[in-house]
């Protein structure tokens, strides 16, 4: 009696072992890779974060993938892992609209300040050529502008030098947004510097984004 029970207890013993082996081998590799870093990826129900890439065990079966980060448009796909078998998700992130806007707004505003505060003289009527592509039709209706501050009414202005040092988007919309851009500016004929701040707002005009005003702060 006492061998039958040291035999059915050694039985046991190898059983449990076998299905923590079988257990462990019916596992196969997820690893994801994502176009961009500081991601969250959500596997199936267990979400990592701010990780650059990731390479985890998962059970034999299917899995759903999602790879998000702020400012693109999240990444999902269902995988099939096999038995011992690694799987690698390429997760190429997209920028949503709204950081793509952005980005061109953030070109448009230094460019724009950068060709405004750079000539020899205003009144040069290839200076308004200059400018003139960067801003919608009616840019010159505000009343100040059409007043006082059109270009081609500037008298002795000093030639100046520009360079933009930052752009700082204060309000987006899908159709308007604007700008804070801090500039350095030199006068050619001194080379006395000055450090100053314009607001730029922009207006999205069919699909493409333009300048429609520019305020001295």
């Amino acid at each position: 009696m006492r061998l039958i029970k040291i035999s059915i207890l050694v039985l046991l013993t190898l059983g449990v072992g076998y299905l923590i082996a079988l257990a462990f081998f019916l596992k196969g590799t997820l690893v994801v890779k994502p176009s961009v870093s500081g991601v969250n990826v959500l596997i199936d129900k267990k979400e990592y974060k701010d990780i650059d890439s990731l390479g985890i065990k998962v059970r034999v079966g299917s899995h759903k993938v999602k790879v998000s980060r702020d400012g693109y448009v999240d990444f999902e796909e269902t995988v099939g892992v096999g038995i011992g078998e690694v799987v690698e998700v390429n997760a190429a992130l997209n920028l949503n609209q709204e950081s793509k806007d952005k980005q061109v707004i953030e070109k448009l505003g230094k460019d724009f300040v950068e060709a405004w505060y750079n000539y020899a003289t205003q009144t040069d009527p290839s200076y308004l050529a200059k400018i003139k592509p960067f801003m919608i039709d009616s840019f010159y209706e505000p009343t100040e502008y059409v007043a006082k501050h059109r270009p081609q009414d500037f008298k002795d202005q000093p030639a100046l030098s520009t360079k933009v040092l930052s752009v700082e988007i204060t309000n987006y919309s899908q159709s308007e947004a604007s700008a804070v851009v801090e500039r350095e500016s030199t006068d050619v004929g001194t080379g006395k510097k000055k450090v100053g701040k314009v607001r730029v707002s922009f207006s999205k005009v069919g699909n493409k984004w333009l300048v429609r005003y520019l305020d001295l702060i």
